[in-house]
C-alpha cells in the first residue's frame, strides 16, 4: 500500500514536532547529503566550507551508500552515517524505523543540521525530518523532484530558503548549496564559493581519452554516431585512442559498444575496467580528455579540472549541469522547445542529444584541449 495523502499529512505533522535534540547531541553538525555519486560531487565545495569552519571531529556526514567511498577520500576525518533508501509504503517505513530505533543519529540527533539534498522525495523528507536537531538549515524542495510543488516538499527547517539568485553559468543545485551554506556560515551567500574541487597526484601511464558513454537510463546515452565521429577525429589528429570506463558488473555492454565503434572505423578502442571509485578517479584524472554524458564521471572530471566534453540533454537542464571549474570543461546540447521535460520525452527520440551538431562537438573538443 502506498502512503496516501492523509497519512503523509499526519507524518509531516509528527515530523514537525520531533526536530529537537534531547540531552547531549550525537554530533555538533550533521550534513545531510544522501544522494547519488554525481550529486555528491556537486556538494563537495559546500561540504568543505562547513567542515573547514567546524572541524572534522565535530561533523557527521549523513550519506547514501553510493557516496561512501568519495566521502572517505575527500573528508577522511569526518564520521559517516549511512542511510539506506526505502520504498514509500507504511510497512517499509515501520521496518526502517525499527532498524534505526537505537541509532544515535535518530535518537540523540545533532545540534545543527544542514540539508544539502534539495530535490527530496517523500521518503527522503521522512529520513531527514526524523533526525533531531536544535537548529536546521535547508532549501525548499523543487523540480526535478517527482513530487514538485506539494506542501510536503518543504520540511520545517528553522532556516528555510526559497529564493536562490543564480550567478552566471551556475546550476540551480549549486545556487541552493550557496544559499544554505551562506546562511549557516552567516555570510553573504554571494561570497560563498561552492564550486567542487578535487586533487589528484598520480602520473599518467598512457595517452588516451576516457569515455563514459552511458547515462542512468538509455534515453541519456551518448549517441553512438557522435561518439564514433569524435573517436575518429581524436585518433586522426592527436592519435588518442578511446578507453570506455566500465564498472565491473557491466563490462559486456561496454565491450559491445567498443566493438561497434571499431566497426565504425574508430581505431584503438578499448575497455578499461574500473572496479572501485579510486580506479575511476585515476582513469579520469590520468586521461588527456574526458568524453561523457551527464554522469558522475563528468562531474568528477569537472571537479578535477580535466578537459571535458560532455553532452547535456534537456531533461534536467540547468539543475545539475552545465557548470565549469575552468574553460577546460565544455558542455554541448541541442536546445529544443521541450527542454525541462524531466526525461519524459515526447519526441520519437531524445533529439536534445541525438541531433547535436557534429561541428559543435568538434569546436568543443578543440576548446577543451587548449
Amino acid at each position: 500500500m502506498k502512503v496516501n495523502a492523509p497519512a503523509k499529512w499526519l507524518l509531516y505533522r509528527w515530523l514537525a514536532r520531533r526536530r529537537r535534540s534531547t540531552g547531549q547531541p550525537y554530533r555538533q553538525v550533521g550534513i545531510y547529503k544522501a544522494d547519488r555519486l554525481g550529486d555528491f560531487v556537486l556538494a563537495l565545495g559546500a561540504i568543505r566550507r562547513i567542515v573547514d569552519r567546524e572541524g572534522a571531529e565535530n561533523c557527521l556526514l549523513i550519506l547514501a551508500p553510493y557516496a561512501r567511498e568519495l566521502a572517505q577520500r575527500e573528508f577522511p576525518g569526518v564520521e559517516q552515517a549511512i542511510v539506506e533508501p526505502w520504498h514509500s509504503s507504511l510497512g517499509a517505513l515501520q521496518r526502517y524505523r525499527r532498524e534505526h530505533a537505537r541509532d544515535p543519529l535518530f535518537t540523540r540527533g545533532v545540534d545543527r543540521l544542514v540539508c544539502l539534498r534539495h530535490n527530496r522525495l517523500f521518503q527522503e523528507n521522512v529520513v531527514c525530518g526524523s533526525i533531531p536537531a536544535n537548529k536546521s538549515w535547508g532549501a525548499a524542495s523543487g523540480e526535478p523532484s517527482r513530487e514538485p510543488g506539494q506542501w510536503l516538499a518543504s520540511l520545517p527547517f528553522d532556516h528555510l530558503y526559497r529564493v536562490f539568485p543564480e550567478s552566471p553559468d551556475e546550476t540551480r543545485d549549486l545556487a541552493r548549496h550557496r544559499a544554505v551554506v551562506g546562511g549557516f556560515l552567516s555570510v553573504n551567500s554571494e561570497q560563498v564559493d561552492v564550486i567542487p574541487r578535487m586533487e589528484w597526484h598520480g602520473r599518467p601511464e598512457e595517452a588516451y581519452v576516457a569515455v563514459s558513454p552511458f547515462g542512468s537510463a538509455a534515453i541519456r546515452d551518448f549517441p553512438p554516431g557522435l561518439l564514433a565521429a569524435a573517436g575518429r577525429r581524436l585518433w586522426r589528429e592527436r592519435r588518442l585512442p578511446l578507453r570506455l570506463l566500465a564498472p565491473t558488473a557491466d563490462v559486456p555492454r561496454y565491450q559491445t559498444l567498443a566493438n561497434r565503434l571499431v566497426e565504425d572505423g574508430v581505431p584503438g578502442v578499448g575497455v578499461r575496467v574500473c572496479g572501485s571509485l579510486d580506479e575511476l578517479i585515476d582513469a579520469v584524472a590520468a586521461s588527456q580528455l574526458v568524453l561523457s554524458v551527464e554522469t558522475a564521471t563528468a562531474h568528477l572530471a569537472g571537479a578535477l579540472d580535466q578537459p571535458l566534453v560532455a553532452l547535456l540533454g534537456g531533461g534536467h537542464f540547468g539543475w545539475f549541469a552545465p557548470w565549469q571549474r575552468s574553460f577546460r570543461q565544455q558542455w554541448i546540447m541541442n536546445r529544443v522547445p521541450c527542454f525541462g521535460c524531466n526525461w519524459l520525452c515526447v519526441q520519437p527520440e531524445p533529439i536534445c542529444l541525438t541531433q547535436i551538431d557534429g561541428q559543435e562537438l568538434e569546436r568543443a573538443l578543440d576548446q577543451a584541449a587548449k
